[in-house]
């Protein structure tokens, strides 16, 4: 599938310049039948800021690079505005750039907050608590990195932000927060009854991150 973008600028004053318009080409390699609705995203950097009205053109090929039997799509046409260049090219999944890093960071200090108040309406202790929080949270992500590359196998190893597994996080979350009970002596049990609400909380903020996304 190769999709042809073509952009233009609006409320242009005076001559329009190259940075007032852009034609760019993606290609999506590996289509298999019956997989329904694909996201592209596709970053276009160093154009004028402003209103853009952009145009996609898609034309989807046989494997062989046979052209013969080439199926052009309807073409599609939508008006948006630019965005800042650090935004526009974070290395994560970005149908609406940036709402996954948002969301997914929403989710996770509501997801303290609410540790917290579990936590001291248990009486333990909510220094020692928080602290494995944010220990869990950055190994977490390493968890879910691992967890995707084990699972798959086949698809290379994603640079980035891209390619993180929510099961992996939780396991490794969770095994930070047993061992992290075991070391500093906070019962697991109470400790664990605390922190699975917790995980919920942030999980369903975090996901709506993926829906806007486009990886979910």
């Amino acid at each position: 599938m190769t999709v042809r973008f073509s952009g233009q600028r609006l409320d242009v004053e005076g001559d329009p310049t190259d940075a007032d318009a852009f034609v760019a080409t993606a290609t999506y390699a590996n289509v298999q039948p019956d997989t329904g609705p694909i996201a592209l995203t596709h970053r276009i950097v160093g154009k004028a800021p402003g209103r853009w009205k952009v145009t996609a053109e898609a034309m989807a090929t046989s494997r062989t690079g046979d052209h013969r039997h080439a199926v052009r799509l309807p073409p599609a046409e939508g008006i948006g505005r630019s965005t800042l260049a650090p935004v526009a090219t974070m290395r994560a999944p970005g149908v609406v750039p940036g709402s996954w890093p948002l969301l997914v960071g929403l989710g996770f200090i509501l997801a303290t907050i609410v540790l917290s108040l579990l936590a001291r309406n248990s009486g333990m202790p909510v220094g020692t608590i928080l602290a494995l929080a944010s220990t869990a949270g950055a190994l977490g992500l390493g968890g879910a990195k691992v967890y995707y590359w084990l699972t798959h196998r086949g698809e290379g190893r994603a640079a980035g932000l891209a390619g993180l597994s929510l099961q992996g996080f939780v396991i490794t979350a969770i095994a930070v927060f047993v061992l992290g009970g075991w070391a500093f002596g906070v019962p697991i049990g109470p400790l664990l009854d605390a922190t699975i609400p917790a995980l919920l909380v942030g999980q369903s903020v975090g996901r709506l991150g993926c829906i806007f996304a486009g990886c979910c």
